[in-house]
């Protein structure tokens, strides 16, 4: 089951699958944007959301390298509503249907 999901007024589900990382780890896709894809999150939504928790602020330069040869159709290298650590993808699901996922990045210091 997906981590976070928002019912929105006129528009409908709105799900996150969020992870902890503290480095550009594999399961960002495989355990995670792979979800999506495979349809087991956000079947009937256009557009769904990946968080991750992070301790390393390379992290989502990374993984966005990672993203981009993940089932992607594009990347949209643009912060999702100006928020410094984001940027979009859109992906081919397994039904053929596309899919955006807006991808937001929290840094935790251990400080």
């Amino acid at each position: 089951r997906a981590d976070i999901v928002f019912f929105i007024s006129n528009y409908g589900d709105f799900t996150f699958e969020c992870k902890k990382l503290t480095s550009a780890e594999n399961k960002y896709l495989k355990d995670g944007l792979i979800r999506f894809i495979r349809l087991d999150y956000a079947e009937k939504e256009d557009e769904a959301g990946m968080i991750g928790f992070i301790l390393d602020i390379t992290i989502p330069l990374k993984l966005k390298e990672k993203v981009m040869s993940f089932h992607c159709i594009s990347l949209i290298d643009k912060p999702v509503l100006d928020f410094p650590y984001s940027f979009w993808s859109k992906h081919t699901c397994e039904n053929s249907k596309e899919i955006l996922i807006s991808h937001l990045f929290f840094y935790f210091s251990k400080k």
